[in-house]
């Protein structure tokens, strides 16, 4: 879960970077400037939007491959022993979703998913803004999730 935002728009939770979340940013083997090849695309990491007890979260951009130039979300969680796969869980999930559309949903779109230097599971949606919130109308009244119906 993220939980520590970087960015500067307005984020849905304000909340100072706990000690389980500044152990997964430093743990992470992935940052800003690197490059994230997956599925014939390469991807340029960005700024960290969030980071939480298990995964971090970068913007990003598509430099290479069919989707050149899209901005991207890159989901890294750290290979680990004893880890639940939340970006396994949550890549599997967001295909299962766009195999059956639904008009009013609005979701992440996976663009790819893999391992990245046998280190961390990555997964790359289209960047939907700096927080998800900030597209539901009215401003989501709280409600923090990575898709909603309108």
């Amino acid at each position: 879960t993220a939980s520590t935002p970087k960015s500067k728009a307005a984020t849905a939770s304000s909340a100072k970077p706990t000690a389980a979340s500044a152990k997964a940013a430093a743990a992470c083997p992935v940052s800003r400037g690197d490059v994230v090849e997956l599925e014939r695309c390469k991807f340029a990491v960005g700024d960290m939007l969030a980071t939480g007890a298990d995964s971090t979260i970068f913007e990003g951009v598509c430099t290479e491959g069919k989707r050149a130039g899209t901005k991207v979300a890159v989901k890294v969680q750290p290979r680990a022993r004893k880890t639940v796969y939340q970006v396994t869980t949550e890549y599997t999930t967001l295909r299962a979703l766009h195999a059956k559309p639904h008009p009013g949903l609005h979701m992440q779109t996976p663009i790819a998913y893999g391992c990245h230097q046998d280190e961390a599971y990555v997964l790359v949606t289209e960047l939907m803004g700096p927080n998800v919130l900030s597209l539901v109308p009215g401003g989501g009244g709280g409600c923090p999730v990575g898709f909603f119906f309108s």
